[in-house]
C-alpha cells in the first residue's frame, strides 16, 4: 500500500513475484508512506479483492462481512462491508482492498472472542472527521481484540479501523523531511492455557 505526497495519495499495490521488499517498493513507486496489507495465497496474489489503480485482483467472487478501504480521487473512507457488497462499495474507486477484522465501527468492536494471538498488527483508520490514519505497532503486545479496544479508547477519536497485517509480515516505512521510520515485526505469539506457540520470520 502506498502513501504519496501530493497532498496525499493513497494507491493499493501488489507483486505476486514477490521480488519487492519494502525498501524497493518506497523507491519504486517515490513513496512517503509504504504499509502492508491484506492477504495472500501462496502465489502471491490477493486472497481479498483488491482494486489498483482502476485494475481489479484478487477474486472475483468473494463474501466480504467486515471491511474495506475504498479510495476515490478526492476522498478515502473504510466502508462497513456488513451492509453493502464489496463490489458496490468499490464503485468509482480507483484503488480499494478487503480486509478483515472491522476492529471498530460507529456500533463498536466487532472482533469477536479473545485469541489470545500476539503480534506486531498494522491497521487502519478513520476518525470522525474523516481523517485516515495508518499504525503499526512496534511490539507485539496485541491480540485483535486488545487492539480493537485499545483503539476505541485511544484519544484520536476514531470511528472505524480495518485490521491489515500481522506479525513478522507487519511492516512499515515512513520517508518525509526530517522523520524516516522503517520496521517489520519479528514473531508472534499464540498461548493456549501454558502451551504457547511461537512464529517468527523464516528469513532474516
Amino acid at each position: 500500500m502506498l502513501f504519496r505526497s501530493s497532498r496525499f495519495r493513497i494507491e493499493i499495490h501488489n507483486s505476486s513475484a514477490g521480488d519487492k521488499d519494502i525498501d524497493d517498493w518506497m523507491k519504486a513507486l517515490g513513496a512517503v508512506m509504504v504499509i502492508n496489507g491484506s492477504y495472500y495465497g501462496r502465489n502471491g496474489t490477493p486472497s481479498t479483492p483488491i482494486l489498483s489503480r482502476g485494475v481489479p485482483l484478487g477474486p472475483k467472487t468473494y463474501t466480504a462481512r467486515h471491511g474495506a478501504l475504498v479510495v476515490h480521487d478526492r476522498s478515502a473512507a473504510i466502508v462497513d462491508l456488513r451492509s453493502q457488497p464489496w463490489n458496490v462499495a468499490f464503485a468509482g474507486a480507483h484503488d480499494a482492498l478487503v480486509s478483515y477484522p472491522l476492529l471498530l465501527a460507529p456500533d463498536g468492536t466487532h472482533v469477536g472472542e479473545e485469541t489470545r494471538w500476539l503480534a506486531n498488527r498494522s491497521f487502519i483508520a478513520q476518525d470522525a472527521t474523516g481523517r485516515i490514519i495508518f499504525g503499526t505497532t512496534v511490539d507485539a503486545f496485541f491480540s485483535l481484540h486488545r487492539l480493537a479496544s485499545f483503539l476505541e479508547k485511544s484519544p484520536l477519536g476514531l470511528t472505524r479501523a480495518l485490521n491489515l497485517d500481522g506479525g513478522p509480515l507487519a511492516c512499515q516505512a515512513v520517508a518525509i523531511s526530517s522523520f524516516k521510520r522503517n520496521f517489520c515485526g519479528e514473531w508472534e505469539l499464540q498461548a493456549n492455557g501454558q502451551n504457547l506457540k511461537l512464529l517468527q520470520p523464516i528469513v532474516g
